[in-house]
C-alpha cells in the first residue's frame, strides 16, 4: 500500500531545444551580433509567439508579456525575460495569480520559470 506514496521520477514529456547555459564567456559575448539577435527575437516573437498565445486567448501585457483570465478566475501570466548583461538569451517566466486578493502591485502567488518546471533547471534560449 505504501508504494503509491513513493515519489517516482516524472516521465519526460517535453524535449527542450535551443536551450543553453545561462551565462556566456566574454569571448562568446564578443562574437554575438547584438543587432541581429535583437532583430531575430523581435521578429519571431511577433510571427510565432504572439500569434500562438493570442490564438489561445492571451492578451499582450507590456512589451514581452501576455495575460489571460482562465475559466476559474485566475490570472495566467507569461513573460519573456531577456538577459540584461548582453548575452542575448531569454527565459520564459510563468505565473498564476488569484484576482480576488487585493494588491496595489502585480504580485504573483505561484511563479516559476518554464524550463525549471519542465526539466528541473533554469533554462535560457538564444
Amino acid at each position: 500500500m505504501f508504494e503509491i506514496f513513493k515519489k517516482k521520477p516524472p516521465k519526460q514529456v517535453f524535449r527542450l531545444v535551443g536551450n543553453r547555459r545561462t551565462f556566456r564567456s566574454p569571448e562568446e559575448i564578443q562574437k554575438i551580433n547584438k543587432d541581429e539577435a535583437d532583430s531575430a527575437f523581435t521578429r519571431y516573437k511577433k510571427e510565432i509567439i504572439d500569434a500562438l498565445l493570442l490564438s489561445y486567448g492571451f492578451h499582450k501585457y507590456k512589451t514581452r508579456a501576455y495575460v489571460r483570465l482562465n475559466r476559474i478566475g485566475l490570472l495566467e501570466y507569461i513573460d519573456l525575460q531577456k538577459e540584461r548583461y548582453g548575452s542575448k538569451t531569454f527565459c520564459v517566466n510563468i505565473a498564476v495569480k488569484p484576482l480576488y486578493c487585493e494588491s496595489k502591485i502585480l504580485d504573483f502567488s505561484l511563479r516559476e520559470r518554464l524550463g525549471t518546471l519542465i526539466s528541473g533547471k533554469d533554462v535560457w534560449w538564444d
